[in-house]
């Protein structure tokens, strides 16, 4: 009986811990569904970006315009949907305000934000009894204006912040200033007018980053280059697995071991999780091994996992190719293909280089590392993107280099890939909004195909694949959309030498599918 009593004794507390590890474990479950929501990789990302250079009456800069395209590009790299961003150059002080107010109304009141300025800018005390407010300068401004009319002739920062911090009151925010560059208003010897940027302190949920610290100055980064800043942070943001305060922490780490004018950043920090731009790389992204890029200093040889173009499935079918005042309009049908989301990128086309080289193929080089804005350096025989570029499209790239990254990217990755056909490109940039393809419009391209003035008048109307030979170029494909009108779908062609390392021609590639019949 005594057993008995002990079993049925045992049985109930069995039970009543086994509930209360259901609980803890509902518990733990309900928290990691809490902490997961918080991720901003569950958030819809949005972005604004400003870059303003060239004033009309006060020194122009060399840079800002070179930061938001490249700012745009790396957050396009970490998924900020294309159609999420403004990227805004050169505004006036009535422009600033009607944008950024347009941009706030895209907002959902759970998103992550960045804000993102390069340009002038300058902090001011109207009431010396107060702290000093930050003004964002536009194109606009007028050199002599009095130091009471700086908020009326510039856009003060704290109205970005209000509007933001009140249409996305429980997402993550991010504000980039890299606006520290010295006063250059008559007024900047008063004493009410301080140098740089002012710290105006924490918001909740929010990160403020500044070129510099509070007070100093930052520099411009010149002719051709990014600033600084900008180009520091870029990089930093890249590495994966990093906290958005441990980005500004390595930005500034990277800062101060810089030399010449470069100065310390600075960050405001009041986050209520943990938030990150990339937690780690795409698993769908990673493949075969290589040699490791870039070396190691103790293990030069480690295997290192590929950083794969992202393809984008483009489902066949039948469209009308050509425009009639450019070329013969006909009807061409496609079979389904995979093509690159993004063009093929400075860090892709580093990997190829470091295993095959920088060949040279009929008199070209596959890469012109001295060509303009090419953003790969061979340091001690190793190729690398320079510092904040690796997320940059690839330039001064040949139709040889390209081609043979296709080559060698098919024995790597155990699948057939190649530059994409003029049709496929065509298609491609008709439907780019549909399948979610960046950087179409406006960009020059390589294709697969030899250019022959003649070949629509007599092309396949079925996955056309250009002329077997020709006496021209490789055709070159742009989406002309934006230069001839809203409404218009024709992407233009033109050729050039295969030769070529033109710095305005990019590439990225296809994946053929069972049905295509490439060659």
């Amino acid at each position: 009986m005594k057993n008995l009593i002990s079993h049925l004794i045992l049985l109930v507390v069995l039970a009543a811990a086994t509930q209360t590890y259901a609980q803890d474990d509902k518990s733990m479950y309900n928290d990691l569904q809490q902490v997961a929501a918080d991720m901003p990789d569950d958030l819809p990302r949005f972005a604004i970006l400003i870059g303003n250079a060239n004033y009309n009456e006060i020194t122009s800069l060399d840079s800002p315009e070179l930061d938001v395209e490249g700012m745009y590009n790396v957050l396009l790299n970490l998924n900020f949907p294309d159609q999420n961003m403004l990227l805004l150059k050169n505004l006036t002080k009535r422009e600033m305000d009607i944008e950024v107010g347009r941009f706030v109304k895209k907002l959902s009141q759970k998103c992550l934000v960045v804000f993102y300025y390069s340009g002038h800018g300058a902090q001011f005390a109207i009431d010396n009894t107060k702290g000093a407010s930050n003004y964002l300068l536009p194109v606009d401004l007028p050199a002599d204006i009095a130091d009471v009319e700086i908020p009326s002739y510039s856009y003060d920062l704290d109205n970005a912040l209000g509007l933001i911090m009140r249409q996305n009151p429980d997402g993550p925010k991010v504000f980039i200033l890299d606006a520290c560059r010295s006063n250059p208003l008559s007024f900047a010897k008063k004493d009410n007018a301080g140098k740089g940027l002012a710290d105006i302190g924490r918001f909740d949920n929010a990160i403020i980053g500044y070129a510099a610290e509070p007070g100093k100055v930052a520099c411009d980064g010149g002719t051709g280059h990014l600033s600084p800043y900008t180009e520091t942070l870029i990089e930093v943001m890249q590495r994966p697995g990093l906290k958005l305060e441990e980005v500004f922490a390595d930005v500034r780490k990277e800062m101060i071991k810089k030399e010449k004018c470069y100065t310390a950043s600075h960050a405001s920090i009041l986050l209520n999780h943990d938030y990150y731009f990339i937690s780690s790389r795409p698993a769908n992204q990673l493949i075969a091994t290589i040699p490791d890029y870039p070396p190691t200093d103790t293990k030069p040889n480690t295997p290192q996992k590929l950083l794969l173009p992202e393809m984008v499935f483009i489902e066949g079918g039948s469209f009308r190719m050509g425009k009639e005042s450019y070329d013969k309009v006909h009807t061409v049908k496609l079979s389904d293909f995979s093509i690159g989301k993004y063009e093929v990128t400075n860090e892709q086309f580093c990997f190829f280089l470091n295993e095959k080289g920088n060949q040279t193929e009929k008199g070209a080089l596959w890469l012109n590392t001295n060509g303009e804005s090419c953003f790969i350096e061979n340091a001690d025989g190793v190729f690398r993107p320079k510092p904040g570029y690796s997320a940059f499209p690839v330039s001064c790239v040949t139709w040889y280099g390209a081609k043979s990254y296709c080559d060698w990217l098919s024995e790597k990755a155990l699948g057939s890939y190649r530059l994409p056909t003029e049709a496929e490109w065509e298609y491609t940039a008709i439907n780019s909004e549909k399948y979610g393809v960046y950087n179409m419009i406006d960009d020059n391209e390589w294709c697969y195909d030899f250019y022959n003035r003649d070949y629509y008048k007599n092309s396949p109307k079925i996955d056309p694949m250009g002329p077997y030979s020709g006496t021209y170029g490789k055709v070159i494909r742009r989406d002309l959309r934006f230069r001839h009108g809203e409404d218009e779908t024709y992407a233009g062609n033109g050729d050039n030498f295969p030769g070529t390392d033109n710095y305005i021609i990019n590439f990225r590639v296809v994946k053929i599918s069972d049905k295509a019949d490439g060659k």
